[in-house]
């Protein structure tokens, strides 16, 4: 359990990062999702060519918080449950790198 967690949260990171990327420099008013990254080019590549399912075979989200402006990626973890104990989230923090829950 503790790998496949380690490895989704890799892959949020590139995800996030993917997003963040993408939202400053295409859409800054829309959180993008990750069918549209995945078929995105920027300079002939692929913006995001990683798994678009979180290792359970549930597909990543992203999202506008809550609360603000800012965004973040789900994984809804082993259990499939949106907003229960096993979720990860990468969350755009308001300066410097990502931040997880």
């Amino acid at each position: 359990l503790n790998k496949l967690r380690r490895q989704c949260r890799k892959d949020l990171e590139v995800l996030a990062k993917a997003a963040r990327d993408y939202r400053r420099e295409v859409r800054p008013d829309e959180v993008v999702t990750v069918a549209d990254l995945a078929a995105a080019k920027k300079d002939g590549a692929a913006r995001y060519a990683g798994p678009t399912q979180d290792p359970w075979g549930r597909d990543y989200v992203i999202e506008k918080r809550r609360i603000g402006v800012r965004w973040q990626v789900r994984s809804l973890g082993q259990d499939g449950e949106r907003d229960t104990d096993d979720d990860i989230v990468a969350q755009e923090p308001r300066r410097g790198g990502l931040r997880f829950f």
